[in-house]
C-alpha cells in the first residue's frame, strides 16, 4: 500500500515525441494499481501516456485494488489507444476508485481527438465528490447507481465541460496549473476532505504553490 503527498508525476510524453523517442506504456502512464492500494494527495499528474489508463490504471483482475485521489490535478495526459474509453486518464474496470476535490481534464488521443477522462466498468466501487471530470460516459450512471457524486461536475462527449475547463488554469499550455479566479472549481470543494490525509496534515493545509488550501472559507 502506497501514500504519495505533493508530488508531480510525468513521463515527459511531449518532449519525448518531439525528440523522436516514442514512449510506449501498456497500462497506467503514471500509476498501475495491480493489487493493494494507492492514495494520492495534493498530486499533479500531467504529460503521461499509455495505451490503457493514460494516467492511472486499476487492475481489471483484482477486486481489492484501490485508488484514492484527493486535492489533486490530473491534466493533459495522452491516450496511445484508438479507443477513447480504454485510453481514459483513469481506467477502473474493477476494484475501488475514490476522487475528492480533484480535477481530471484534458485527456486526448494521439490523433488529436478527445478521450474520456474517466472510464469505469460495471464491476467496481466508485465515489466521486466535489470534483470536475471533463468527459466520461460511464461515470455519471455509476455515481447515480451508488448514490455518490455530491458536488461533482461530470461532462460527457455530447455535453462536455470544455468551455469551463479552458478557463480553469492560469497557463496550462506552459505547465502553470494554478486555478484562475472565479472558475467552476473556485470555492467548490469540501473542507472536510482535507482530513482524509492523516499522513501529513501540515503539508495538506497548503496547496502546491504554498498558499493556504482554504481561502475565503472554502477549499477549491
Amino acid at each position: 500500500n502506497t501514500v504519495m503527498n505533493g508530488v508531480t508525476i510525468t513521463n515527459r510524453y511531449t518532449e519525448r515525441q518531439r525528440s523522436g523517442k516514442r514512449l510506449t506504456v501498456e497500462k497506467g502512464g503514471a500509476v498501475y494499481v495491480r493489487t493493494g492500494s494507492i492514495a494520492l494527495f495534493n498530486t499533479l499528474i500531467t504529460d503521461t501516456a499509455a495505451e490503457q489508463g493514460a494516467a492511472i490504471y486499476i487492475n481489471e483482475e483484482s477486486t481489492t485494488a484501490k485508488a484514492t485521489i484527493v486535492n489533486s490535478t490530473i491534466v493533459n495526459n495522452m491516450s496511445q489507444s484508438s479507443d477513447p474509453d480504454a485510453g481514459a486518464a483513469i481506467v477502473a474496470t474493477r476494484g475501488s476508485l475514490t476522487i475528492h476535490n480533484t480535477l481530471v481534464v484534458g485527456t486526448e488521443l494521439e490523433t488529436g481527438e478527445f478521450a474520456q477522462d474517466v472510464y469505469v466498468g460495471s464491476n467496481r466501487n466508485v465515489d466521486v465528490r466535489s470534483s470536475i471530470v471533463e468527459r466520461s460516459e460511464t461515470l455519471a450512471p455509476a455515481l447515480a447507481a451508488v448514490g455518490s457524486g455530491s458536488g461533482a461536475f461530470v461532462g460527457t462527449t455530447t455535453n462536455d465541460l470544455t468551455a469551463a475547463v479552458d478557463d480553469l488554469f492560469v497557463d496550462a499550455d506552459n505547465g502553470n496549473f494554478e486555478l484562475n479566479n472565479s472558475t467552476l472549481a473556485t470555492n467548490a470543494g469540501v473542507n472536510a476532505y482535507l482530513s482524509q490525509n492523516t499522513i501529513n496534515t501540515t503539508f495538506d493545509s497548503l496547496d502546491r504553490s504554498g498558499a493556504p488550501r482554504i481561502y475565503y472559507t472554502t477549499i477549491d
